[in-house]
C-alpha cells in the first residue's frame, strides 16, 4: 500500500509538471490542487474498497466538479431555470479550448486563453485518473503506458515551442517508468537490492540522456505533426454589402429641417 501511494504520488506530480510547462503563468494553486484531489479520488476508493465498481461511482460526480473547477462554471448552475446552465457553457469552452490548440504557442497565459488552460486541468484530471487507477489494481505495465502517454504529449508540444527541456522532461519520465517497474516486482527485495535498483537505474537515466545528445541517435521526427491544423480557422469574409444593404431604421430624422453646416 505504502509503495503504491509513493507510486502515485510520483506519478501524479510529474503529470502535472508536463502539462503545467504549456502555460507561461503558474495556474492557481487552488484550482490545481482541487483537480488533483478529484482526479485521485476514484483509486483512493478503490484501495479502501477494492471494488472498481465504487471507484467509478466516484469517478461520475468528480468528473462534473473537474469540469466545473476548470472551466470557472458553478456546478450549481445545473439546478433549473431560465438563467441556470451549465453543460451549455462547458460545451462552448471545450470547443473554444480545442479550437485555440493550433493558435496557440507553448508559454500562454491564462488570461488570454482561459479555455486552453482549461483544457490543461482536465488533462491532468483525465491521465491522473487512469493512472491512479491502473496503479491501485496492480496494473504498473499499462500505468507506465498512460504515463508515457500523458507526459510525452505536452513535454514534445513545449519542446517543439522551446518553452522546456525535452532531455529534462525525458529523464525524469524514464525513471519514474523504472521506479514504477520495479517496485511493483511481487518479489521480496531486500533494502539492499532497492540501493542496487536505484543505482543501476541512475545509471541507465544518464546514458538515456547522454545518448540523445549525439546526432547519431538523435534524428529529426518523421512526422511533421507540429504543421499539423486539424481545424483551418476561417477568416472573416470582406465584401461590399454595406453599400447597397444598409439600414438606418433605427435614427430618428425630425420633421423640420436643419442646417448643421455650412461650407463656403
Amino acid at each position: 500500500m505504502a509503495r503504491t501511494l509513493a507510486l502515485i504520488a510520483i506519478a501524479t506530480a510529474l503529470l502535472c509538471v508536463a502539462w503545467l510547462d504549456l502555460e507561461g503563468e503558474p495556474e492557481p494553486l487552488l484550482d490545481l490542487l482541487a483537480v488533483v484531489a478529484l482526479a485521485l479520488a476514484p483509486a483512493a476508493a478503490y484501495l479502501l474498497t477494492r471494488r472498481l465498481l465504487v471507484a467509478l461511482a466516484v469517478l461520475v460526480p468528480a468528473a462534473i466538479v473537474a469540469f466545473g473547477v476548470a472551466f470557472e462554471i458553478p456546478v450549481t448552475e445545473m439546478r433549473r431555470g431560465p438563467d441556470h446552465d451549465f453543460w451549455g457553457p462547458i460545451g462552448t469552452a471545450l470547443r473554444d479550448g480545442f479550437l485555440d490548440v493550433y493558435e496557440t504557442d507553448p508559454g500562454f497565459g491564462r488570461a488570454d486563453h482561459p479555455e486552453l488552460a482549461g483544457l490543461v486541468l482536465l488533462a491532468i484530471f483525465g491521465f491522473t485518473v487512469l493512472c491512479s487507477l491502473l496503479l491501485a489494481r496492480g496494473r504498473p505495465l499499462l500505468a507506465s503506458v498512460c504515463l508515457l502517454v500523458g507526459t510525452g504529449i505536452p513535454a514534445t508540444v513545449a519542446a517543439a515551442g522551446g518553452a522546456t527541456s525535452p532531455l529534462r522532461t525525458g529523464g525524469l519520465v524514464l525513471a519514474v517508468l523504472l521506479a514504477i517497474l520495479y517496485l511493483t516486482r511481487r518479489d521480496a527485495r531486500p533494502v539492499r537490492g532497492v540501493a542496487t535498483a536505484a543505482v543501476l537505474g541512475a545509471v541507465l537515466v544518464l546514458v538515456a540522456v547522454a545518448a540523445s545528445t549525439s546526432p547519431a541517435v538523435a534524428k529529426d521526427a518523421f512526422l511533421a505533426w507540429d504543421r499539423w491544423d486539424l481545424y483551418d480557422r476561417p477568416t472573416d469574409p470582406v465584401g461590399v454589402r454595406y453599400v447597397w444593404a444598409s439600414n438606418y431604421s433605427g435614427i430618428k430624422y425630425p420633421e423640420q429641417e436643419t442646417v448643421v453646416l455650412r461650407i463656403r
